[in-house]
């Protein structure tokens, strides 16, 4: 059954009140499009394109927060997936 227009009006503008609500917290990085934060950049990798995992983080995305943020020492990544984290 098709959204009726009532419907997606009450979306937008729940949406745009949190828009406002939260516009002081957000912050737009340019760097991370949907391309750096999906798999789809790991796919010009060799070792990431063996799998097609559309549920994972791109390597670049990964190796970006971790420099971003100084992260040393050890990661617990329970799941693992590909390994990218590890």
């Amino acid at each position: 059954m098709p959204i009726s227009s009532v419907a997606l009006d009450t979306i937008a503008t729940l949406d745009s009140g949190l828009v406002r609500h939260y516009q002081k917290k957000l912050t737009v990085w340019p760097f991370l499009t949907r391309k750096i934060v999906s798999f789809q950049a790991n796919k010009d990798k060799p070792c990431y394109r063996w799998y097609k995992f559309k549920e994972s983080f791109s390597a670049d995305l990964v190796e970006y927060l971790l420099q971003t943020y100084n992260v040393t020492g050890r990661i617990l990544d329970p799941v693992a997936g590909v390994g990218t984290s590890l």
